[in-house]
């Protein structure tokens, strides 16, 4: 019994010393840590957050493919970051970064791309559009590309603007005379590059092609392109002599306010357009959209009958003194007639056959037409049914042209017949 008496003191003792002391738990840091990762221009660079009790961080990579991670780094607590510079481009590769200890709770994938290098940007004519162009990117399956609007030195926000699978991207959302800088994003699924390093400034002023016709008396030649009669734009014409002749030299500098008025024959107007912006008159002819337009023209008195003569315009703003846009090259025979033709030759590409065969070409015309062809001395130039033109004897004709279109079905037309007439002087040689 007193034996007994003794082990229960003793009992009621330490229950006495164990529920006056503290108890003191200890718990072990977590061994995962949130994981992001971003390819940069030196390498693939990692980012956790603290983990709480942790006194050291295990950075381990493999190939996305193998089965066994390397531990590639160990850094202290006071670290959240480390770029992996030991990478190659094109690779997609896993990665852990546990607190204390080797984990793979956190594993997180990446494929390593490199910022596309070489970014040009150039403007392009006949496609109307600014045209970027950049290096290939190993690994990549398509480029976001960015755009930034430039107003004299600064330059704004890059912020996207779309997405390409090529290494070229033609832009045709701009407004014409202000500047853009360009940079490229190369992504294959969720993992992307760094930006590439900025494009330098381009600037697109569109215009139309370039036109040139002789005048009336057929002793000079007017040239014409699409322009604003303003200040604000500065026109440079160029001339070489000779057929295919790339010798061009500046033969005029012009302003709106310094340029002619006038406007191309005919040919260069599409019934369409006039339909839609001249349907109130019942007859369309060129100095009804000569008052309307006012287009510049340079009038070329420099001139030899027999030579062929090409031109390009310059046009340029004056408040983007380094960007300026650029016509095709017009080529024109100076002749005292529209059209040579040899006896016996036939054509069927006059002035408004060529517009009248590209509405019956499209398929949403739905325009009724007519198209009169009339040669005024059918002894040296026929015309069949088809509009079809036949020289026959040496001499000269005028070839009367008028093409009717009814624009009753055209929601919103006033008038219901729109004319256009034309004329072309043939000259028939032996």
């Amino acid at each position: 019994m007193k034996k007994c008496s003794k082990i229960i003191s003793v009992f009621l003792a330490v229950m006495m010393i164990l529920t006056s002391v503290s108890v003191v738990s200890f718990s072990a840091a977590k061994s995962k840590s949130k994981l992001s990762l971003a390819n940069t221009g030196k390498g693939i660079e990692l980012k956790w957050k603290k983990t709480s009790g942790a006194k050291k961080y295990v950075i381990a990579r493999k190939l996305s493919s193998a089965k066994k991670y390397k531990v590639i780094k160990t850094v202290s607590a006071k670290n959240l970051k480390y770029v992996d510079k030991k990478v190659s481009a094109g690779k997609k590769y896993t990665y852990t970064v546990s607190a204390n200890s080797f984990s793979t709770a956190n594993a997180k994938d990446i494929v390593r791309l490199k910022a596309p290098t070489g970014v040009k940007v150039k403007t392009d004519a006949k496609k109307q559009a600014i045209v970027v162009s950049f290096n290939k990117s190993k690994g990549a399956k398509k480029y976001d590309i960015y755009r930034a609007d430039v107003v004299g030195s600064k330059t704004g926000k890059f912020e996207y603007f779309d997405t390409t699978s090529k290494t070229k991207y033609n832009d045709y959302y701009f407004i014409s005379g202000e500047s853009y800088k360009y940079k490229v994003v190369a992504v294959n699924g969720k993992s992307e590059s760094c930006m590439s390093a900025s494009s330098k400034a381009e600037t697109f002023i569109q215009a139309c092609p370039i036109i040139a016709r002789m005048n009336e008396d057929y002793s000079a030649i007017n040239v014409y392109w699409m322009g604003e009669m303003s200040t604000s734009e500065v026109y440079r014409l160029y001339r070489s002599v000779g057929k295919n002749s790339k010798d061009f030299k500046l033969i005029a500098s012009l302003t709106g306010k310094t340029a002619d008025k006038g406007l191309p024959c005919e040919v260069e107007i599409n019934p369409l357009f006039l339909s839609m912006i001249g349907a109130s008159m019942e007859d369309v002819n060129i100095d009804d959209f000569n008052t309307a337009f006012n287009m510049p023209m340079f009038t070329d008195t420099d001139v030899v009958q027999g030579e062929t003569y090409n031109y390009y315009v310059e046009v340029q703003e004056t408040k983007s003194p380094k960007a300026f846009y650029r016509s095709d090259v017009f080529s024109i025979k100076c002749d005292d007639a529209d059209k040579v033709m040899k006896v016996g030759e036939t054509n069927d590409s006059i002035k408004l056959l060529d517009e009248y065969n590209d509405l019956l070409a499209s398929e949403d015309s739905g325009f009724e037409m007519k198209l009169s062809i009339v040669s005024d001395n059918e002894n040296v130039v026929s015309v069949d049914k088809n509009g079809v033109i036949t020289a026959v004897a040496p001499g000269v004709a005028n070839i009367k042209e008028e093409l009717e279109i009814n624009m009753e079905m055209l929601p919103g037309v006033k008038q219901n017949v729109v004319k256009i007439s034309a004329t072309e002087k043939i000259k028939v040689v032996e």
